[in-house]
């Protein structure tokens, strides 16, 4: 399977790099089953740190824009395999954030919402979907979601650099790996997807 970033990942490496500074500030298995012991600022061998409870902070709100995006596409796709690709991650999103929203709560954090260009950004590729109907919203959903889910993976793994605590690099590393696979699969059929008729 290839991984290259397919158009519109591009955009979503210059806006990680915006996330990415504001944490250096401060299937999956993972961190579900066995490790549903209470967080602590400390546990599991090492603190919860600032980087880490930021990171989860920020990676709330980008999960709950994913849920959006992956709703949009259970209702609307029509190419074989995107609804499942968005209906798993949907699952998998879901599953992961009263995780994110501990590790943020154990230095007292609440969620933070991007920057308001990258909130407008979102709210601009969001309209676009809403106006768009069968391959051509198929297409620019796949473009859209698959730079999401990178922009995702590489603030995961400016954080996990630094991540001593092991429930925290558990849930980085489910995160990470899962949507890298998915990435995987939306690339796989975004080229099986036909070009919309002009």
């Amino acid at each position: 399977m290839s991984r290259s970033i397919k158009p519109g990942a591009a955009m979503a490496a210059v806006l990680v790099a915006v996330l990415a500074a504001g944490i250096a500030v401060a299937g999956p298995s993972g961190a579900h089953g066995d490790d549903k012991a209470e967080w602590r600022a400390k546990g599991d061998g090492a603190a919860v740190t600032a980087t880490d409870a930021r990171w989860a902070a920020m990676m709330i709100p980008h999960h709950l824009d994913g849920i959006a995006f992956a709703r949009m596409a259970q209702e609307k796709a029509l190419t074989p395999g995107v609804r499942e690709v968005a209906a798993q991650s949907e699952a998998d999103q879901r599953a992961e954030l009263p995780y994110l929203r501990k590790v943020a709560a154990a230095r007292g954090l609440e969620p933070m919402p991007p920057e308001e260009p990258l909130m407008r950004f979102n709210e601009q590729q969001m309209a676009t979907l809403k106006s768009l109907t069968g391959t051509a919203f198929d297409r620019y959903w796949l473009d859209v979601f698959s730079a999401h889910h990178m922009s995702a993976i590489m603030m995961t793994d400016v954080a996990m650099a630094a991540t001593k605590n092991g429930l925290v690099r558990r849930l980085e590393h489910r995160i990470h790996s899962g949507q890298l696979r998915q990435v995987d699969a939306m690339n796989d059929l975004r080229v099986r997807v036909p070009v919309p008729a002009q």
